[in-house]
């Protein structure tokens, strides 16, 4: 199995992070405003990749999802304390889909301006719920923010949230992750500490 190791990103990777926010509405748009130039970007990829190859991120045949999957889970759990929350935007499927609606009806998601945001709490943080909530987002971009605070169910469950919440959550964002590599891996940003 290959060793998936963190490797810093440099400007290229704050340029793509900057773009892929700015791109898909949202939360992610309302993220693209937080001091992105002053966080830190790391690409999970296989040990022995160059800084070149690593930058190429909308390149495919880097690594086996199965690995890099398991890296991503592995590195939210480490992250994760009993005050986070974890909420994958999704960029294609809308609110009143029958995928939503019967399929996925039992899952934690809220809605913001006609996009679904599925999410988890960190108490609720294991492998398989995180990766579980991955996987539930839709899109050619998968986005994944690990915020400082819960997701508050009674109030935002199966409901439309508003901008004012929206800011809030922007303002809790310690981490955001983004499929890159044609969705085979990802690129974390963390703000500058």
């Amino acid at each position: 199995m290959e060793k998936i190791i963190e490797l810093r990103a440099g400007e290229a990777g704050l340029r793509f992070v900057e773009e892929t926010l700015a791109g898909w509405g949202g939360l992610a748009t309302r993220a693209a405003h937080l001091p992105i130039r002053q966080g830190q970007v790391v690409a999970l990829v296989p040990e022995g990749t160059s800084l070149d190859r690593a930058t190429r991120f909308h390149e495919g045949y880097l690594v086996r999802t199965s690995a890099t999957d398991g890296a991503l889970v592995r590195h939210i759990l480490s992250r994760r304390h009993q005050g986070s929350s974890l909420v994958v935007q999704d960029t294609v499927t809308p609110p009143a889909s029958k995928y939503v609606v019967d399929y996925r009806a039992e899952d934690l998601k809220f809605f913001y301006e006609s996009a679904v945001y599925w999410f988890i709490n960190g108490e609720e943080f294991d492998e398989q719920s995180v990766m579980g909530t991955i996987q539930l987002g839709n899109g050619f971009h998968i986005l994944i923010f690990l915020l400082g605070h819960p997701v508050d169910e009674k109030r935002f469950l199966n409901r439309e949230v508003s901008a004012a919440v929206i800011s809030d959550f922007v303002n809790h964002i310690e981490e955001i992750a983004i499929s890159a590599y044609d969705q085979e891996s990802f690129v974390i940003w963390r703000p500058g500490r």
